[in-house]
Parts: C-alpha cells; structure tokens; sequence
C-alpha cells in the first residue's frame, strides 16, 4: 500500500495520477489545486483504492470510470472537485465494481459539473453528501442494484442541454436499478430546473426503492418525486416527513406495481399514484389532489390534511378521511369511504354506466355530504348534521345522530333517521322509512312505500304508490297523497289526511283529526276512505275544506236540497256509519267517509 500526497499545484496534460497497485492511497491537501486539463485525474481497475480531496481538483474531462471494488473517495470541507467538460453524455465519476466490497462517495465540499452526469453507478455504491453536488444531472444509480444515497447537503440539477436531456439527465437523482435506498435527511435538499426534470426521478428497471425524506425534494418545471417511466411494474417506498414540491405536482407513480407513501410532512402539490394497489399514508399536508388509480388502493387521512380531492379511481379502495374537512371519491369499483371527523363530503362515484358495485360510506362526526352511486351502496352519515343521497341501487342509508337531510333517491331503499330532526325524502320505488326519535319530516314520493316517524313530531307525506304511514309517538302529521294508503298515528295528537285513493286511517291514542280537503279524496261507494278507530269525544273529524260554505248537520235525516252543503248519516247494521256529504246542495251525496264501529256521530265530532 502507497501513500501519494500532492504536494504542488498544477495541471497535467493526460491522465492526473496512475495507481499501481491495490489499497494504493492518494490524498490532494487543502491549499493544494492539482488536475487535468484534458483527460481524468485517475484511471485504474484496482481494489481498495482511497482517494482524498482537501483541495482543488480540477479536471476538463471525466474524473475516473472506477471498476474495482472496496474505492472510497472523500472530499472534505475545504475540498471540491470541478470539471468543465463540454459534453453531455461524459460521466465525471463512474463507479462499476464488481462483487466484492462496496465502493463509498462521502462529499463535505463541492462537486461542480458544468454538464454531464456527475456520479453514475451500477450497483453496490454508498453516496454520502453534507456540502453541494452540482450537475445537469448529479446521480444516477444506472443497472445493478444496492445503490445508497446518504444526504444532508444540497443536490442540485442545472438544466444545460436541457432540450436534449430533458426526460432522463436534468434530474437531481435518478434511479434505474433495484433495490436503492435515497435517503434525504433534514436540511438535505434534492432540486432540479429543467423540463420534465424532477427532484428524484425511478427510470428503467428500477425496483425496490426505499425513499426516505426529512429534507426538500423539488422541481421548478416537473414533478418532485417522478417514477412514472420505469418499464417494469415496480415496487418502491416513500416516506416523508420532509417537503416534496414541484410544478406539476409533488409526487408521479407508474401505471402499475405498488406505491407505499407515508407522508408526515408537506407535500406540495398533487400526488398521483396511477395503476397498482398503492397505500398513502397521510398525517402530514398535501397541497393538492390525491390519484390513487386503478387497482385496490388505501388512503388513509390519519390526522392529516389534503386540501382538494382524493379520488380512488378503478379497484375496490379504502379512502379514510382525516380530522380536517376531507373529499374522498371512490370512483370506480365496491368502495370503503370513512370521513372521521370534519365536515367531509365522501362520493362513491362510478368510472362506468355498467359499474354496479356497492360502496360503503361513512361520515364520522362533522357535517358530511355522502353521496352515493350505482350499486346497492351502504351510506351511514354518522355524528353532527349529514346529507346523504343515495342515487341508484337499492341502498341502506343511516343518519345516525345529527338534523339530516337523507335522500334514497331510485332504487327500493331502507332508510333510518338516527336521532335528530330529519329531512328523508325516500325517492323512487319502494321504499322503507324509519326515521327513528325527533321532529322529523318524511316524503315518500313514488312507489309503495313504508314510512314509520317513531318518537317525535313527525310530518310525513307519502306520495305517489300504496303506502304504509306509521306515526310513532308524538302529535303527528300523515299525507297520505296519491293512491291507496294506509295512515296510523299512533300515540300523540295527530292529524291524517289520506289524500287520493282509497285509504285507511288510524288515529291511534290521543286526540286526533281526521281532515278531508277535497270531494275527489273520499269518493262515494266502496273505494270512500275509512277512519277505523274514531272516539267520540276525543277525535274530530275535519271536511270544512270539501266546500267553501259551512256543511249543515242532518244527523239521520235525509239531505233537503237547498242549495247549501249539508252531511248526513247512514248507520249500517254492521254498527258502522258512511258519512255522506252533499258539496253543493243538489241533495245528491257527492263524497262518503266510512267511521268504523261506531254509530250515534254528532254535529260536535266534525268540523263542519
């Protein structure tokens, strides 16, 4: 082993230094500039070499194309290593060992390339920067596979040739090979200038990867962190407590493979993973939108914030909001949305007319908007005040606590209200309704629909179809609407009105009013409502609003025709009585009411 020291400044003309034999040492003082004016400051294939940097080396060309294993070069605080090759595609320091000991960079000064490629390796190289690397392209860890990046310093790509190199060369670090590990630790920083240049580029077969970011990782005119052109489906992950930042967006995944991202720190932009079953772990900032793309994705807020969409794209995915106000879409396959806390709005969404399948929606506490799609969808609105709209599909929709306003839209629905004050408007088809304790507000609207208010003060409507309206406890409000309907109010005051249709109504316990508002409400003949449960004395029964006058009592009698309105009763022998109304005097009945089970009505039981 040999120790050579430079000890007086100058240029040569060829190759610097020759070593001539292994574990062969050589060491450049501070104060010292030595080097090359047209050729590399070493060349050899010897093992266990040591090269030294205190002072300036200078070089015009590349500095070593290095294929023995065990080289360690170490540039120190008061050193730097400059080149002013004029060509693009030159490597300044070219590391290709073999299989034995792995070769080490460690950088405390300055590495200036003014083109070029500063550091290219091909497998089993540890690359460690405190001070500044400076190149159209720093690193690049090019085939093999065991590359590591230690940095603390700067890395900065400059974008020279920046036509010619703007996919491949003008990035901070690029990683071809497999099995790297790049790691960037507080204060460290990783930027690149040109076009379509990042921060920190996978390329080619890269594979493996394990990023760890505590620094910055940036590009002016691309995406921080890009990995989007390896030609394999590869497997690589991040984490970052850091800063990634960039003008197209933070971070770019590849089409396939899988993306592990744990961010604890900023993210600057968006965030897309495209293609494969990607996991984002979130309890930092992202600045941005989140694309996870097809396949079985996970986001998982967890504290954190995103501050525009994360959208799952195709695949069956996990979205989980955080305790900040989240916008999480499905998008495409059976999806799992959980909003956790903050005002969310959680859309399970469909890439497809002919996608069918079922989401399950929570919100979590917050005032959340879920919306459903396609598909027979689970929607669950959780704490605090929700909208929850089903779309299409058959869908179980819970309001859970809160005033919610609960849509079921088409689709045959179950719908719970949850405690509160709730808004439910059933929609299309068949529906079931309960919208559980509070004042709640119930719309059926089409289809033939069971619509239960339980306890509370409860107004429901039940629409177009055949109806069942269960009122609960509580002083009630039952619209029977359109068609057939079946009306109970059950305990409390409560008022019924049947509507179109033949329908049946029960007061249930109380004082209730059984109101008629119109003649074609009642009709005459076996289609008139009936009111099943009347108690004199307690109950009323309104038809003030079948004629703009006031209605004359007959009791028994028969109508006198006068011109005026006037009701009269007709018991049967089965102890019931048909009330007949005459709307407009010409002694011709033109409505009838049924009252069950009960004969001996008087003028007090209506109001006429």
């Amino acid at each position: 082993m040999a120790l050579t020291v430079i000890t007086t400044s100058g240029l040569v003309s060829g190759t610097a230094h020759t070593f001539v034999a292994a574990a062969d040492e050589l060491y450049v003082p501070e104060g010292i500039y030595w080097g090359s004016n047209d050729n590399a400051l070493w060349s050899t294939s010897l093992e266990n070499l040591s090269v030294t940097i205190a002072g300036q080396a200078i070089t015009a060309a590349g500095v070593t194309n290095q294929t023995g294993d065990g080289f360690s070069l170490t540039i120190t605080e008061t050193g730097s290593l400059v080149s002013f090759q004029n060509s693009a595609n030159l490597t300044v320091l070219g590391f290709n060992g073999g299989t034995g000991a792995e070769q080490t960079l460690v950088n405390h000064g300055l590495i200036s390339i003014e083109k070029g490629t500063a550091i290219v390796s091909s497998g089993g190289t540890t690359v460690t920067n405190t001070g500044q690397i400076s190149a159209a392209s720093p690193i690049f860890f090019f085939n093999g596979s065991g590359d590591v990046l230690v940095n603390s310093g700067t890395i900065a790509a400059n974008s020279y040739d920046d036509a010619v190199h703007n996919e491949r060369f003008n990035n901070a670090v690029i990683v071809e090979n497999v099995n790297s590990r790049v790691t960037n630790l507080a204060g460290g920083v990783l930027s690149a200038v040109g076009t379509e240049a990042a921060g920190l580029r996978l390329d080619g077969s890269a594979d493996g990867t394990l990023i760890i970011n505590a620094g910055e990782i940036t590009s002016a005119n691309w995406w921080g962190i890009d990995i989007s052109n390896t030609v394999i489906d590869p497997t690589f992950v991040l984490n970052n407590s850091g800063i990634i930042s960039g003008d197209q967006g933070a971070l770019r995944g590849h089409d396939g493979g899988i993306d592990r991202v744990s961010n604890s720190g900023q993210m600057l932009g968006d965030v897309d993973l495209r293609g494969g079953n990607d996991r984002l772990f979130n309890s930092g900032q992202i600045i941005g939108e989140v694309y996870l793309g097809d396949g079985s994705d996970v986001y998982n807020g967890n504290g954190g914030l995103v501050s525009e969409d994360v959208t799952g794209g195709a695949g069956n995915d996990t979205l989980i909001g955080g305790s900040q106000g989240d916008y999480l879409i499905g998008s495409g396959g059976g999806d799992l949305l959980l909003g956790n806390e903050g005002n969310d709005t959680l859309y399970g969404a469909d890439s497809t007319a002919s996608d069918t399948a079922a989401d399950i929606i929570r919100g979590g506490a917050g005032d959340d908007q879920i919306l459903g799609a396609a598909g027979d969808d689970t929607l669950i609105g959780g704490d605090d005040n929700d909208t929850v709209f089903g779309a299409a599909g058959n869908d179980l929709i819970v309001g859970n606590a809160g005033d919610d306003s609960l849509v079921g839209f088409t689709g045959e629905d179950t719908i719970f209200g949850g405690a509160g004050n709730d808004e439910i408007n059933a929609g299309a088809d068949n529906d079931t309704v309960n919208a559980n304790a509070g004042d709640d507000t119930i719309d059926g609207e089409g289809g033939n629909d069971l619509l239960i208010g339980q306890d509370g003060r409860d107004v429901i409507e039940g629409g177009d179809g055949l109806d069942t309206m269960d009122g609960g406890n509580g002083d009630d409000v039952l619209e029977g609407g359109a068609d057939n309907d079946i009306l109970r109010g059950r305990a409390g005051e409560d008022e019924l009105a049947g509507g179109l249709g033949r329908d049946f109504l029960t007061g249930g316990q109380d004082a209730d009013v059984f109101v008629f508002r119109s003649t074609a409400e009642t009709v005459v003949g076996a289609n008139r409502d009936q009111i099943l449960d009347f108690e004199q004395g307690l109950d009323l029964i309104t038809v003030a609003g079948l004629s703009p006058g006031v209605f004359e009592f007959r009791g028994t009698s028969p109508f006198d025709p006068s011109g005026n309105p006037e009701l009269r009763l007709l018991e049967t022998a089965t102890g019931s009585t048909i009330v007949q109304l005459d709307n407009d005097g010409d002694g011709i009945a033109d409505a009838e009411i049924r009252v069950a089970n009960v004969t001996g009505l008087t003028a007090e039981d209506f109001t006429l």
